[in-house]
């Protein structure tokens, strides 16, 4: 972020999900042009333990092996990669940059989408936490105190793996 110019905007993606769509980044400059009290974005996902960033209207809800932890997912929680591009192609043309107002609710960050300048505004990440520790909670949270705005993109999907053999990272 440090080497980013004052209106440049950074996108993160954790290490285990991958983009459905080809012009995503298109996309995200197209929410970045529309929502203009915006400090955080985050994408929609296969998997996550928050509900309103899963694309279904009935949710799979499971406990993950190892970690006790809830984790909501699509019905059946496929992994067929043809399912998940057409999901998202689905998703990016019924949606594309249609929001979920969220700044009130916690979200995950399986993608952050967030201006150098809001960076700035609040101190940085709070990277004592890393991020399975709340990085992205923490930062999340830190949008109420610059009153910015976190919204849920609900045309931006992604397939994330997360944990589903049973590892931390």
């Amino acid at each position: 972020m440090s080497r980013l110019r004052p209106n440049d905007w950074a996108c993160f993606i954790d290490h285990d999900a991958m983009w459905t769509t080809y012009d995503w980044h298109t996309q995200i400059e197209e929410y970045i042009s529309r929502y203009h009290d915006a400090g955080l974005f985050v994408a929609m996902s296969s998997r996550n333990g928050i509900p309103a960033q899963v694309p279904a209207a009935v949710h799979s809800k499971q406990k993950l092996r190892r970690f006790g932890r809830n984790v909501y997912t699509i019905p059946g929680n496929t992994h067929d990669m043809r399912f998940h591009r057409t999901l998202g192609e689905d998703l990016q043309c019924e949606f594309r940059t249609d929001v979920i107002d969220y700044t009130d609710e916690i979200t995950t960050g399986v993608v952050m989408v967030t201006s150098k300048r809001t960076w700035e505004m609040v101190g940085g990440f709070n990277e004592d936490r890393g991020n399975l520790g709340g990085c992205d909670t923490d930062y999340h949270y830190a949008m109420a105190k610059i009153d910015k705005r976190v919204y849920i993109m609900k045309g931006v999907y992604v397939y994330h793996w997360y944990r589903e053999d049973g590892h931390e990272h």
